[in-house]
């Protein structure tokens, strides 16, 4: 629904894709994308990125700093 009222969100969409990101999912109703693996955001992008790393634990220590 989000991409029917703005179509250029699901243009901002294809352009994370083709920079080499594995995933470009929508968090909520359209307030943020994020993005899995590595890659390249658009020059033009207009808003603030923010860059994280997971961290995996095996289950019987997910709880180990």
């Amino acid at each position: 629904p989000a991409f029917e009222a703005k179509p250029s969100l699901y243009d901002l969409k294809l352009q994370l894709l083709q920079g080499g990101f594995e995933s470009v999912l929508m968090s909520g109703s359209g307030t943020a994308f994020f993005c899995l693996g590595e890659g390249k955001f658009p020059k033009e992008l207009k808003g603030t990125i923010y860059s994280t790393k997971t961290v995996n634990r095996p289950l019987s220590n997910w709880y180990a700093v």
